[in-house]
């Protein structure tokens, strides 16, 4: 990632990190005072790698994600209006987050869109880390959902179907 900065935007960033290092003590005002310093003196490779350790990845697997709540939605709303729920817990088809340790990006994607207040009735505060990975199974059970026409009115055996493909990794 390059980072590319006028020279306007380079003085009103170092005046920025400047009142920062006036702000804080120790090691964190002498790293934005050093920030200012390099983008002074425009010592870009160094600024650049400064500021990107400001900035987390760009997630880029947010079609997934937003595939993944739809889904979920879907699942949950059909659930709902079904007759016979038999062989369908209300557990089956709530949406149970990302893991925290091992798809990060997704699950601070998530966390985004809700404070964003997007899929709150889906994503449930509580149900942002699963706490074990979950990207494998929900990419066989967006295939299901994907072959059945991406359908947000959902029969029980169309939600069966999905479920399977969750426990099936074939």
């Amino acid at each position: 990632m390059s980072i590319e900065l006028t020279d306007k935007d380079r003085l009103f960033l170092a005046n920025q990190y400047e009142i920062l290092a006036g702000l804080n003590e120790g090691s964190a005002a002498e790293w934005y005072s050093e920030l200012s310093r390099n983008l002074k003196d425009g010592q870009k490779w160094i600024y650049e790698n400064q500021i990107k350790s400001l900035l987390s990845p760009v997630f880029e697997d947010h079609e997934f994600v937003l595939g993944v709540l739809s889904m979920f939605d879907a699942l949950s709303r059909s659930f709902e209006k079904l007759d016979d729920k038999s062989g369908i817990e209300a557990e089956d088809v709530r949406y149970s987050g990302f893991d925290g340790n091992n798809e990060v990006e997704h699950l601070s994607f998530v966390d985004a869109l809700f404070r964003d207040r997007r899929f709150v009735d889906t994503i449930r505060a509580e149900g942002l880390n699963s706490h074990s990975q979950r990207v494998g199974l929900y990419k066989r059970m967006l295939t299901e959902w994907q072959r059945q026409g991406k359908a947000h009115d959902l029969n029980r055996d169309q939600i069966l179907g999905i479920l399977a493909a969750r426990r099936y990794p074939g």
